[in-house]
């Protein structure tokens, strides 16, 4: 049923898959990473099916790992955190390397893209 709901959040309109990302973020804060160790992986693999996924797919990254920044620390949490950036770190690297050069190209797709993307992954003020 979870991955169930990650594709339909890809499959469905930005309305659909607003509505569902609260629905992952408390099933993943049950379920991740123990009882549900691919929720990282099965994001980023729609993503490589389809690039203009990429901007919802930071969406719900971003929504995933908020929480970070204001949970008390704990062993739990740390065990996750690690979990998350070695499944996150060689991906974001290669979408950056794929989308710097995209920018370059002057395409106002590819710069709407890439503003999109660069909006969820700034440090928020």
């Amino acid at each position: 049923m979870k991955n169930q709901i990650i594709e339909a959040y890809f499959l469905y309109s930005k309305k659909i898959s607003e509505t569902l990302k609260p629905g992952i973020v408390a099933l993943a804060s049950v379920y991740f990473p123990d009882e549900w160790p691919n929720l990282i992986t099965s994001t980023m693999e729609a993503t490589k099916k389809n690039f203009s996924l990429i901007e919802p797919f930071l969406q719900l990254a971003h929504s995933l790992t908020e929480r970070y920044s204001y949970e008390s620390r704990s062993d739990p949490l740390y065990k996750e955190i690690i979990i998350v950036c070695d499944q996150l770190h060689d991906y974001l690297w290669q979408l950056a390397s794929h989308l710097f050069p995209l920018c370059k190209s002057g395409d106002q797709n590819s710069l709407h893209t890439m503003k999109g993307c660069l909006l969820y992954t700034s440090p928020s003020p």
